[in-house]
């Protein structure tokens, strides 16, 4: 099962949004959306693509699903496995991260410092 992880910063809001590869039953909530649910896959999808179709924002059906995607830049870290991206959705005026899930045992050794510290630049936001 893949795990991806998308925040989306909308009007100083963060929603973080896990995904994973298969709905788990039971789980429901009164915020859900099934179309916030559907282009958060496909900007998680987006994530496989390769670095230089996702700078044209060309990756197939993950960018078409979510037109209207600018300034994407990948992040890449090849020591620690890490891949993703960062762009502006035009559509929706929200910045979008996404990365990919874990694909190797750095990634799951990256995974394991989760402790979150303030991030001085957004009153309240944390990172890790």
């Amino acid at each position: 099962m893949q795990l991806a992880l998308i925040i989306i910063i909308n009007k100083m809001k963060t929603q973080l949004l896990v995904l994973a590869g298969a709905l788990f039953a039971g789980l429901t909530s009164a915020a859900y959306s099934q179309a916030t649910g559907i282009k958060s896959a496909y900007y998680s999808a987006a994530a496989h693509c390769s670095a230089s179709t996702l700078k044209s924002w060309t990756c197939g059906v993950a960018c078409q699903k979510n037109t209207g995607v600018t300034n994407v830049t990948p992040i890449i870290n090849d020591a620690k496995g890490t891949y993703g991206w960062v762009g502006y959705s035009t559509k929706d005026n929200q910045i979008v991260v996404s990365f990919r899930g874990s694909v190797n045992v750095e990634n799951w050794i990256t995974n394991i410092d989760f402790i979150q510290t303030p991030y001085k630049n957004i009153a309240g936001a944390q990172v890790h």
